[in-house]
């Protein structure tokens, strides 16, 4: 899925622990506003499948919110999926089992969503009532194609749903400037769109639905309070503070050297201590299903 350029996991912004925990902030009902009336209509026992998944925060509530679904969460990172299957154990272990807490019926797998095979079985694929990829497409070069396998993944006249944000459409305030540069250059490097969120439902209907069978709608991320600005901003200092760092091999290999990531950490802390601070990202959601 990733070139070369990206960490193991795929993501841009690294997989330390840091990383991760900022990550581990994004919820069902913070993320998947837009999708949550549409499981709860659906039977209980629903099949979900969450490409991408990451921390898994998102995952763990559904699998709380929806206690008798079959919830399978997917990342590309083996690190990351390897993380959540011990924080499972663990809180299986705290709550002696009891389901309703994150679900018993959670699991976890690494694969590609370019290629099904890679983590389902031939049985299972075309039997999910749902596949849902949250802010993922827009790390993927060929992100239509995955959109094909998506839907390929799902049965007859069951659903992909798919959020994503516009980079583009990104504010930081106070100013980050050399710090978008950077993230910029790295997306660009790697043939992935910063625009994904603009374009999302023109690539669900390259990718074979029809305009009928999408329903869009639009929502704005925000890192607004200090503590979240805090973790925003650490978890980019730290990692170019880290020598070892993927991230910072890869800002070097892009021409952000010793001064520039100087001036990235320097704009990261003023905003993450501006009274007056605040990140803005335009998000947008489609809903497909085959009439």
């Amino acid at each position: 899925m990733p070139s070369e350029i990206t960490t193991e996991s795929g993501y841009h912004i690294g997989q330390d622990e840091k990383t991760l925990r900022l990550l581990s902030q994004r919820t069902a009902r913070t993320c998947l506003g837009y999708l949550l009336p549409t499981l709860h209509s659906l039977p209980p026992t629903f099949k979900l499948l969450d490409v991408g998944c990451g921390p898994a925060s998102i995952t763990f509530d559904l699998a709380k919110i929806f206690p008798r679904a079959s919830i399978i969460g997917v990342d590309f990172s083996a690190t990351v999926i390897e993380r959540n299957i011990g924080i499972q154990k663990q809180r299986l272990e705290q709550k002696n089992g009891e389901n309703g807490q994150i679900g018993g019926r959670c699991e976890f797998r690494v694969g590609d969503i370019l290629n099904p095979s890679s983590f389902l079985a031939e049985e299972e694929i075309g039997t999910f009532d749902v596949v849902s990829v949250h802010t993922s497409l827009i790390n993927i070069p060929d992100s239509v194609e995955a959109l094909r396998q998506m839907r390929s993944i799902a049965r007859k006249g069951g659903i992909v749903a798919a959020r994503d944000g516009d980079l583009r459409s990104q504010i930081l305030f106070p100013p980050c400037d050399e710090y978008t540069r950077l993230i910029q250059a790295m997306y660009a490097h790697d043939k992935t769109d910063i625009e994904t969120g603009r374009k999302l439902i023109s690539l669900a209907l390259k990718a074979g639905w029809n305009r009928v069978e999408i329903e869009a709608s639009a929502s704005v991320l925000t890192t607004i309070p200090k503590e979240d600005r805090s973790q925003f901003s650490l978890s980019m200092i730290g990692n170019l503070e880290n020598a070892e760092s993927d991230v910072r091999k890869i800002a070097e290999k892009l021409g952000f050297d010793g001064e520039r990531q100087e001036v990235i950490k320097s704009e990261l802390r003023r905003f993450m201590d501006a009274e007056d601070g605040w990140r803005i990202i335009i998000c947008t959601e489609v809903i497909c299903q085959s009439i």
